[in-house]
């Protein structure tokens, strides 16, 4: 009495089963999920690093630069040595290389990381760069010592912008794996400005302050 049913080959559709996804390392996740979800692929977070990187060179250079333009040995010339040109004393010298910089460049931090969550980063970090470039040219135009140190400080407010932007930009659109990778390179700009910045001295001897 049981009849045996038969099944039309022509009339079966394939059903694909689509698992969900098992544990962070991806398993059960077909590539087209994943690449849906994933932040851009590894070769591609270079064009975003390097620009940062170029500004990070920039700012580091642009801090130190004051440090390899002065000399307090009796022989000094007023071409080479701001401080003897604009009649620095030690005192004055020390507080633009220290205070005056550092202490608007930490309580400048503590405001940049909330601004660089409302903003555009990429505006904001481009205008950071572009203020404490105008300050560099303003330094090196200076006649006194309040110019220099207003100049100081205006830089210090600029750069404390830097980083905040630039990590964060980092961290949002790298792969989680790349990430530590992208922060490196991004990180070696305080030694590329610093070395940067003594080969300042050539320039000075060639050029002046």
């Amino acid at each position: 009495l049981v009849r045996p049913y038969l099944v039309r080959p022509d009339l079966v559709r394939p059903y694909l089963v689509r698992s969900p996804p098992s544990s962070s390392l991806g398993v059960g996740l077909l590539p087209s999920d994943a690449d849906d979800d994933l932040p851009p692929s590894p070769s591609s977070f270079w064009p975003l690093v390097l620009p940062l990187l170029a500004m990070y060179t920039s700012n580091q250079w642009s801090r130190s630069s004051l440090y390899y333009l002065v000399d307090f040995s009796p022989s000094a010339s007023p071409l080479y040595a701001l401080n003897v040109d604009l009649g620095l004393t030690e005192g004055q010298y020390g507080f633009l290389a220290s205070l005056a910089f550092t202490a608007l460049f930490a309580l400048s931090s503590l405001l940049a990381g909330g601004v660089a969550d409302r903003v555009d980063r990429r505006l904001l970090s481009s205008a950071a760069a572009a203020a404490w470039s105008v300050a560099t040219l303003l330094t090196a135009a200076a006649h006194s010592f309040p110019e220099v140190l207003a100049a100081r400080v205006a830089m210090g407010c600029a750069c404390a912008f830097a980083t905040p932007c630039a990590y964060t930009l980092i961290s949002d659109r790298v792969r989680p794996e790349d990430v530590g990778t992208a922060n490196a390179a991004y990180g070696s700009a305080v030694y590329a400005g610093g070395a940067l910045s003594s080969l300042g001295v050539l320039l000075d001897d060639r050029l002046g302050w």
